[in-house]
């Protein structure tokens, strides 16, 4: 994340009146063709980073796109005045609570909340199960003002849990921590899926309340998981020279 604009609490209140969407930019080959039709760096390539705000419809945009948000803004109050100027542009039209923005895969999810510093609630189900009343409770507290952005979403069958250590339930929330590099988690907290939304609430900020998002130097980590010989094989092919430079030279290092 962008400390110096994205997580800004400016920009977060700004932000309620719009959708924002965080793509994992080659971990999917739809999203990757999106992001390329966006912005391309110099090389004329798909970087690793693209920020763009657009018109509800999608097709148009109201700022420069470019790798961050500084492409369009000189600081945090300049984009926050303007996503509340445009905001009134747009007039919304209610259509109920949202569903969870989840990530597509799990390990996907685990690695981006390695990444952000972020805790991953995971909705368990059994396969081809349907929407209950557990997740409307789910999908209505999640979104409420202080919990939206605390937390990345994903689903998973049992089956799929076992990177995970501690797991006791079969249906329901369950919430868990990362490791430094995602690869796997540990189980803070298990809701069963008969749970009300007091419940549900309770144990969401309770995870808030305890947990220090941790600090890492980016060096570092990325040194420390060439030694360990940790990598992340994309579903896409990386395309920004500047990454694929640096992955060599931090190898070359060792």
């Amino acid at each position: 994340m962008d400390g110096s604009f994205l997580s800004q609490q400016e920009v977060v209140t700004a932000s309620r009146e719009f959708v924002c969407i965080r793509l994992a930019t080659y971990e999917d080959q739809a999203e990757t063709r999106f992001l390329s039709k966006i912005y391309r760096g110099r090389t004329g390539n798909l970087e690793n980073t693209v920020f763009a705000m657009l018109t509800p419809d999608g097709k148009d945009f109201l700022v420069r796109p470019g790798r961050g948000p500084h492409f369009a803004f000189r600081d945090a109050t300049d984009m926050a005045k303007f996503m509340r100027d445009t905001a009134g542009d747009y007039p919304q039209t209610k259509t109920g609570t949202p569903p969870l923005p989840v990530v597509a895969r799990l390990d996907v999810a685990l690695n981006v909340a390695a990444c952000d510093g972020l805790p991953v609630a995971i909705r368990v189900h059994p396969p081809q199960a349907k929407a209950t009343t557990f997740d409307v409770e789910l999908n209505d507290t999640v979104w409420d003002t202080d919990l939206a952005g605390e937390f990345v979403f994903a689903k998973a069958t049992p089956a799929e849990l076992k990177p995970i250590s501690g797991v006791q339930i079969e249906e329901g929330l369950l919430i868990v921590e990362p490791d430094e590099f995602g690869t796997s988690a540990e189980a803070v907290h298990q809701i069963d899926v008969r749970a009300d939304r007091a419940t549900i609430e309770q144990a969401l900020r309770q995870t808030i309340a305890k947990r220090a998002a941790p600090v890492k130097n980016p060096q570092q980590h990325i040194r420390t998981g060439v030694q360990l010989g940790i990598d992340w094989e994309t579903a896409v092919p990386v395309t920004d020279s500047m990454s694929l430079r640096a992955k060599r030279r931090f190898r070359d290092d060792e």
